[in-house]
This record gives structure tokens, sequence and C-alpha cells, in this order.
């Protein structure tokens, strides 16, 4: 996220911000309601461009606070990749040599 969160840091508001858009023209609505379970929740739903909202929604809200958002990202963030890959509708996604290349092993059905 480097200069992203440099850029928020240093010229944006977060009161202020209301959207951003995306090269190819999808617009993020800042949620200003997020909330670490709704990141969770989004990312266990599987959509990610929602996943994406509710994190660029955090970054702006909290000011792009590294440590917040490495803990995160690595609790949260695992845990709904996991719930993912190991779901029925989640398994048919990810064959037996990319879960090794995450894990070191195979999913679990």
């Amino acid at each position: 996220l480097g200069p992203f969160v440099e850029w928020l840091l240093d010229r944006v508001h977060s009161e202020e911000l209301w959207c951003l858009v995306t090269a190819d023209g999808k617009v993020f609505r800042i949620n200003h309601l997020a909330t670490d379970s709704s990141f969770r929740d989004a990312a266990r739903q599987g959509s990610a461009f929602q996943t994406a909202l509710e994190l660029v929604s955090l970054i702006s809200l909290n000011g792009g606070k590294i440590r917040y958002f490495k803990h995160l990202l690595e609790d949260h963030a695992r845990a709904a990749f996991d719930n993912h890959i190991t779901s029925p509708r989640g398994a048919e996604h990810i064959d037996d040599d990319t879960a090794r290349n995450l894990y070191g092993n195979t999913p679990q059905s």
C-alpha cells in the first residue's frame, strides 16, 4: 500500500474523503462505519470488491496506522482465506498444487 498510505496521511482528512475511483472506473465509496468485523465479513463472503472497500475505508478512517493494518491483514484476512479454501464452495476453486504452495499441504475435506 506504500505511497497510498502516505498520500492518505499527508493530504486527506478522513471526514472529507467520500470516494476513490479506480483507473477502470470502479467507484469506492468510503464506508464511514467500517469496522474490523465488516472487513472480516466481506473477506469471508469472498467478495474482492467489498473486502477492498472495507480495507480502504479502514485505512482512511484510521489514518494509515501501519501496525494496526498489519495485524488486521495477518489475522483476519488469513482466517477468511483459510475459511474460503476449506469451504465446499472455495475448495472447488483451488487445486492441490496451489494448496501445497500456500500451506505446505493439501486442504482437508
